[in-house]
């Protein structure tokens, strides 16, 4: 097995670590207290995320807020009405019936699959999150789904305002609360063909708490996969680019994954397994990361042939669609 080790002089992992496009569509246009006010309604026109077509053509973008009585950052709130739209033309959500007084307003954007109907209440059903409580978001129990799969990308935030007789109009745009996480091939020059992927080991923050901007909930406290073992193909053998996943994220912290353990098989030669240690990976919202060894197997006479552990430098890149 080859193990990862961290070290002050010499890392030994190599993690580029990078920003996704678009710095406009994470901002919030507007303060925090002031969306749409019309007497009795609340109108709410959301922007869509960039970057949607890393998602599946298959999917689409939904929208959901919650509209709760009471300032979440002072004491208790109660939730009053529920809203979901599909990202279309307008992309304005309407609350009607609204009293006077200080409300939170919590926004989540997700896909779902295209062919998704709406519930007589014009809510669509969960299917990568959950989003029944009321200001946690939870990935639903996904099993070897969650690697490779671009629909996990999300988006979210909240607001806290107080309701008046007057109108207000204002947009907002939810910031990206996940961060992507890339495994590659550090020498993908003369390596061979990747051709499976096995995940054994495997750490993602599942929880995510819209109010605070905290991820919680690692998957599995001992980071085994369901079934003990997880078969994929390579997300892009060509370029030697291993798997990706999904994580919650902190909002202005870097989160630490816990242990991962996979091997790469290729070409007819014995796997190579890779174990890195809990605490080497920090991740952070709205970056992808993306963590370069000497994960395939090569061939006895290959001069980059590992024995004993794999060689990781750390650098930084600023355009995310180059951080090969």
């Amino acid at each position: 097995m080859a193990y990862i080790f961290k070290s002050k002089v010499s890392s030994l992992l190599l993690v580029s670590a990078s920003l996704f496009a678009g710095c406009s569509q994470t901002d919030i246009i507007g303060s925090k207290d002031s969306p749409n006010l019309n007497g009795d309604v609340i109108s709410l026109t959301l922007s869509a995320p960039e970057i949607q077509t890393r998602a599946d053509a298959s999917h689409k973008l939904r929208y959901t807020a919650k509209l709760l009585k009471g300032n979440v950052d002072k004491g208790d709130i109660e939730l009053v009405q529920k809203k979901q739209i599909i990202e279309g033309a307008t992309n304005t959500l309407v609350f009607e019936g609204v009293e006077e007084g200080v409300y939170t307003i919590t926004l989540f954007a997700d896909y779902i699959p295209i062919a998704t109907q709406p519930d007589a209440d014009g809510v669509y059903p969960d299917v990568y999150y959950d989003t029944s409580a009321t200001e946690d978001i939870e990935m639903k129990s996904f099993g070897k789904t969650i690697i490779n799969n671009d629909n996990y990308d999300c988006f979210g935030t909240y607001i806290v305002l107080t309701k008046e007789a007057e109108e207000k109009r204002e947009s907002i745009s939810l910031p990206r609360i996940v961060s992507k996480i890339r495994m590659t091939e550090k020498e993908p020059v003369g390596a061979e063909t990747p051709t499976k992927v096995s995940i054994t080991n495997f750490s993602t923050f599942m929880s995510y708490k819209l109010t605070t901007g905290t991820a919680s909930n690692p998957y599995n406290s001992v980071y085994k996969v369901d079934g003990g073992k997880w078969d994929v193909s390579p997300s892009d053998a060509a370029s030697k680019e291993l798997f990706y996943f999904y994580s919650f994220s902190t909002s202005n912290y870097k989160d630490a994954l816990g242990q991962l353990i996979f091997s790469v098989e290729a070409d007819g030669l014995t796997p190579v397994e890779t174990a890195i240690a809990g605490g080497d990976i920090e991740i952070r919202p709205n970056y992808q990361i993306t963590v370069k060894g000497n994960f395939i197997p090569r061939k006895p006479e290959d001069p980059l042939t590992r024995t004993d552990r794999i060689l990781i430098d750390v650098s930084t890149i600023s355009d995310w669609k180059n951080s090969d």
